[in-house]
């Protein structure tokens, strides 16, 4: 989704954390003990660091994939009982699902202008028009998260930097009633229930407006909470799982679309690079009843090929992806320098 607020001009103004905490919560993390508990000391420690520069709508939770379980929360009432629009989170299981189930083929490729015409482009009008335009006209036009658009692109690079025309391109595929029900027990598998419970009345009622048959892999008609979204990208992410042969090719297209994303696509701000080369997922979900105003998300794992952290960063009306993106990039930051510090992490 557009309308994002760059993050150097919110009040993300990152209370500066008093150098005696941090220091308390780096020794903490540094306390003698068992590998594995010395990792979970660390991550802790980084994620109460990133809550003190936090803003109050962060709601986050960092989690364990090998072993599948949360290692920290922030707002966990919150984070499992609040419904959020997943806004372009929404695209990884939409891509998931779509390549995994056939649908898609892996060599698809759109070229995006920037300009995405719903009815056809007219010589009457030529339009920009926001999500509040729930039936187009011809002329008029959705631009995409890069105004200029991005040229031709197949599926990795569409996800890396959040093609929004790419997955609109592919809404046919996602109409019928069949293909519905399909993708909402798909999504249940994947621990997103309300997500699931949402395409199966939109399967049963069978009306949605242009609007949001175009976007519902943007993931404007639906909500989840955070705690429902972490648990999707740990199933995603775990590698203890004998995947079908099609399933697995998806899976490792979304897994390359998020290295992308973390080194040059639409999270590259977090910059890391090399063996702390992060997967990423950015979103932005609109606001019920609101064109402009947006929540923001910020999906990382480490290590990249092999991960054993997930964190999940949402913030309220956080003007798009750039404020948790901030608030994940601390986090990482932190555990990189506990970690440098003597902290034994694995090797990745």
């Amino acid at each position: 989704m557009a309308f994002c607020r760059p993050a150097s001009n919110l009040s993300l103004s990152l209370r500066k954390i008093r150098p005696a905490a941090l220091c308390l919560l780096i020794c903490l993390a540094l306390l003698p003990s068992a590998s594995g508990a010395a990792e979970t000391n660390a991550v802790i420690a980084a994620f109460r660091a990133m809550q003190m520069i936090a803003p109050r709508g962060l709601i986050a939770i960092v989690y364990d994939v090998q072993n599948q379980k949360i290692i920290a929360s922030a707002s966990d009432t919150a984070a499992r009982a609040d419904l959020f629009s997943p806004g372009s989170l929404m695209k990884v299981p939409s891509l998931l699902y779509l390549l995994a189930a056939g649908k898609l083929s892996a060599e698809y490729t759109y070229h995006c202008t920037g300009r995405y015409y719903p009815r056809g482009e007219s010589t009457l009008r030529d339009e920009l028009i926001h999500e509040d335009v729930r039936e187009p006209l011809a002329g008029q036009w959705y631009t995409c998260s890069a105004a200029k658009g991005h040229g031709t692109v197949g599926a990795a690079e569409a996800l890396a930097h959040s093609c929004n025309h790419y997955f609109m391109s592919l809404h046919a595929l996602l109409e019928s009633a069949a293909d519905l029900r399909s993708f909402a027990e798909f999504c249940k598998s994947y621990g997103l229930a309300q997500i699931s419970r949402r395409l199966l009345e939109i399967a049963n009622v069978g009306a949605l407006s242009t609007r949001d048959r175009l976007h519902l892999s943007l993931g404007l008609p639906l909500r989840a909470s955070v705690y429902e979204m972490t648990l999707f990208f740990a199933h995603l992410l775990r590698d203890d799982i004998a995947y079908p042969v099609g399933a697995a090719e998806a899976r490792r297209i979304v897994l390359d679309g998020m290295r992308l994303a973390g080194s040059i696509g639409t999270a590259r701000a977090l910059g890391f690079q090399g063996k702390r080369t992060l997967l990423a997922k950015t979103g932005s979900g609109l606001l019920l009843n609101s064109i402009f105003k947006t929540n923001g998300w910020c999906v990382t794992a480490w290590p990249a090929h092999r991960p054993r952290i997930l964190l999940v960063s949402f913030v309220r009306e956080g003007y798009g992806a750039g404020v948790p993106l901030v608030c994940s990039r601390y986090f990482w930051k932190i555990l990189f320098s506990i970690s440098a510090c003597g902290v034994p992490h694995s090797s990745d």
